[in-house]
């Protein structure tokens, strides 16, 4: 049976001690809990409490009371049903992503993804090399120097690469014995240089992306306000 269970890691928050992971889980939660898409369902489960009871069904003549499971889950309904299995199911999300997370950062991941139209493999991507963060938001934790690092390691190999394409046009090289030394080897370094980008250039190529989307919308908001308050004024 346990043959049937897809791998995956578990991506933890971030290990900066007991009061700074408190500080992360209490203000993943606020964030969580104030997000536009929870208040909306919120406001929508309610408004159903609230409507005039339906004399033919004795259930809704109970009080109704919704506690966060049932604003998350509405939540996520709404915002992505074809996400709702593996928001509910941490089976099926580590089947889609390839990690594990709890409940709520899978709402939060789900919400975070369909903000900014990351696509299932770059959400795989990030989780495996551990570059989501919880704490004020779901945000990618990719740095510039992450990214060095990763280009750093590209110069080498790149150098060894050409240090091995030199020994290939020597004498020595072009015998059979040298061609079967250096093609794997070349081959070794290219599938380094893979990793490498896959490990620390991508994760910094998507948060420079997923920054500036959030940058211009937040900017276009800020202009609509402006407008409006314009508008407001000039009337």
């Amino acid at each position: 049976m346990d043959g049937d269970k897809p791998k995956g890691r578990v991506i933890p928050f971030p290990s900066r001690g007991k009061e700074h992971r408190r500080e992360d889980l209490e203000a993943f939660e606020v964030w969580l809990t104030s997000h536009p898409a929870y208040r909306k369902a919120q406001a929508a489960l309610a408004a159903d409490a609230n409507a005039p009871p339906d004399p033919s069904d004795a259930a809704s003549h109970a009080p109704s009371t919704h506690d966060v499971w049932e604003v998350l889950d509405a939540t996520v309904m709404s915002v992505a049903p074809e996400y709702f299995d593996a928001y509910r199911h941490e089976i099926e999300f580590r089947r889609r992503f390839g990690f594990d997370l709890g409940r709520r950062e899978r709402a939060g991941v789900l919400l975070f993804k369909c903000e900014t139209g990351l696509t299932d493999r770059d959400i795989r991507l990030l989780g495996r090399t551990s570059n989501l963060r919880f704490g004020a938001s779901v945000t990618i934790s990719a740095s510039r120097g992450q990214a060095a690092y990763g280009y750093a390691l590209m110069a080498v190999a790149g150098v060894l690469m050409l240090l091995g394409l030199l020994a290939a046009a020597s004498p020595a090289g072009q015998s059979l014995r040298g061609a079967l030394i250096v093609v794997p080897y070349e081959a070794v370094l290219v599938g380094f240089c893979w990793a490498f980008m896959q490990m620390y250039l991508r994760p910094y190529t998507l948060h420079r992306r997923v920054e500036s989307l959030l940058d211009a919308r937040e900017a276009r908001t800020a202009t609509s306000a402006q407008t409006a308050s314009s508008s407001h004024v000039g009337a």
